[in-house]
């Protein structure tokens, strides 16, 4: 390559570029070290995120469970307040009794 090659505005953006480059290197472990700390922080967030998350999972299956009973009860009241209903219907229409 001819030296005239890196002359003028195309030598110029080539060493502003080298530049940026060099000044980025440099700072680069400055910044990844810097950002460390947060990191750890975020983790732990998100650690108690999860403790958090398991909570509430565990209390909504009870939850679930609880209406599952609640569930079973409401059907059998409604089940034995329909057989006495049932049985009061038949014993009003004389059905079952012997003919007077």
């Amino acid at each position: 390559m001819d030296a005239s090659f890196f002359s003028g505005v195309f030598g110029l953006a080539v060493l502003a570029f080298l530049v940026i480059i060099g000044v980025l290197w440099f700072c680069l472990p400055f910044a990844v070290f810097g950002l460390k700390g947060r990191i750890d922080g975020v983790a732990q967030q998100i650690e108690g995120l999860g403790t958090l998350l398991q909570a509430i999972h565990k209390s909504s299956e009870d939850a679930r469970v609880d209406e599952r009973a609640n569930t079973a009860a409401i059907v059998a009241a409604i089940n034995a307040q329909t057989a006495a209903l049932s049985r009061g219907a038949a014993r009003d229409e004389g059905i079952g009794q012997p003919p007077t």
